[in-house]
């Protein structure tokens, strides 16, 4: 933590509170300036003050502390030996890290699930050219995901994943208390290709439905954890159907409530969602 002290001179006469912390301080952003006013840890004149729009005055001393957000470092995501969790009679289980897609973003992409596969094991000398995905996981959803050598088995797999015979059941990390036991059917959009987001609509758009429960919560951060089990298999279900019950994942920057956080020791080491 820093403590910082400014001192309104004239170019920060008559700016509001939050404004002049943000011209004062390199790299402090509104949002967080007004965070920090808001949760009174920001003084002007040896009184803690929460008006983010007061004005200041010649003179005026603003003293407040607060970490500096530190530019996180490019993670490179590999493959290796410890990725695998099984691998026999033609089908590969692995534990697909957040930060990974499943498949391929654009033409010639590689930074995806089967090419990294196929290069670490032809670093072991074992060829898969016809290593196919069965199912798909969000790119920063971490967890199983089963893949097959051939196409038949392939689509023997998803035939099975059709048919709900296939069991799914995820772990979500959330803020607020989650009830014991509860459910969320409604019609979701496609994923816009503008946002990428999807929605919950009411006449159009596809079925879905999942049911969960509280496994723990955590008293002190307010956090639940949450298993969820899909009934159907819409893209960015349990991310929807949780925020539209208003238990936003931990992380999720899309369909998280942005104005909740875990406090800056803990949000700097949460770089994905926590799904």
């Amino acid at each position: 933590m820093e403590t910082v002290e400014l001192l309104a001179k004239k170019s920060l006469v008559g700016k509001r509170l939050d404004l002049a912390m943000v011209d004062g301080v390199k790299g402090l952003s509104r949002r967080r300036a007004k965070t920090l006013i808001d949760s009174g840890e920001v003084y002007l004149n040896d009184r803690r003050i929460r008006i983010s729009s007061r004005a200041l005055a010649f003179g005026d001393k603003l003293v407040f502390r607060y970490s500096p957000e530190q530019k996180k470092k490019k993670t490179v995501i590999t493959i290796d030996e410890t990725s695998i969790l099984y691998f026999d009679h033609g089908v590969l289980a692995i534990n697909k890290p957040a930060g990974l897609s499943s498949q391929a973003a654009r033409k010639g992409d590689n930074l995806h699930v089967v090419p990294l596969l196929q290069k670490y094991f032809q670093s072991k000398d074992i060829d898969l050219p016809n290593l196919s995905l069965v199912h798909r996981l969000d790119k920063e959803t971490s967890g199983v995901l089963l893949l097959a050598d051939n196409k038949a088995l392939a689509e023997s797999l998803m035939d099975q994943f059709r048919q709900k015979t296939v069991k799914k059941v995820y772990h979500a990390l959330c803020y607020g208390k989650a009830d014991d036991k509860f459910a969320v059917r409604c019609n979701l959009s496609s994923i816009n290709p503008k946002n990428g987001m999807v929605k919950v609509v009411q006449k159009s758009g596809k079925d879905s439905e999942t049911s969960f429960s509280l496994k723990e919560f955590f008293k002190l951060s307010r956090l639940s954890l949450v298993e969820c089990k899909p009934i159907t298999g819409r893209s960015h279900q349990l991310r929807v159907h949780l925020a539209k019950s208003r238990l936003g994942i931990v992380g999720d920057k899309v369909y998280g409530d942005q104005s909740l956080s875990l406090g800056d020791e803990l949000s700097a080491l949460v770089n994905h969602h926590l799904l």
